[in-house]
């Protein structure tokens, strides 16, 4: 699991990176309006709104990794139920699988409706 984790943390810090930005911009824009500097406030506003795109792809990334991590994490804890129940009924054994995995399912079902959202905004902007 040691993949999804390194992938999820680059794609976090990607995301991470492009709020950076995006803070800088809003300052940036935020003291030229202040001081009265209406080009240097809307160029700012300009590379904000430039952003979107970038942050929407690596909000995707994130989910996706979300997605992948959560999955992993579920065939991982699944396997090791499966190798320690010993002579329990196969139906008994998946029921506990099922019990002590729902949160994953969960997890991946809450990433996985983000995701469907994410993409449409792309695909609303023109993005994808």
């Amino acid at each position: 699991m040691l993949d999804e984790e390194r992938i999820y943390q680059a794609a976090v810090n990607a995301l991470c990176e492009l709020a950076i930005k995006d803070m800088g911009l809003a300052t940036e824009s935020f003291m030229a309006h202040e001081a009265g500097d209406r080009s240097r406030a809307e160029a700012a506003e300009n590379a904000r709104a430039a952003l979107v795109p970038s942050r929407l792809k690596a909000e995707e990334n994130v989910l996706r990794a979300e997605i992948a991590g959560a999955i992993a994490a579920k065939d991982s804890i699944a396997r090791l139920i499966r190798s320690d129940a010993g002579d329990l009924p196969l139906q008994r054994i998946e029921e506990i699988v099922a019990r002590f995995t729902r949160t994953f399912d969960d997890d991946v079902w809450r990433a996985e409706q983000q995701l469907a959202n994410n993409l449409e905004e792309q695909a609303q902007l023109g993005t994808k």
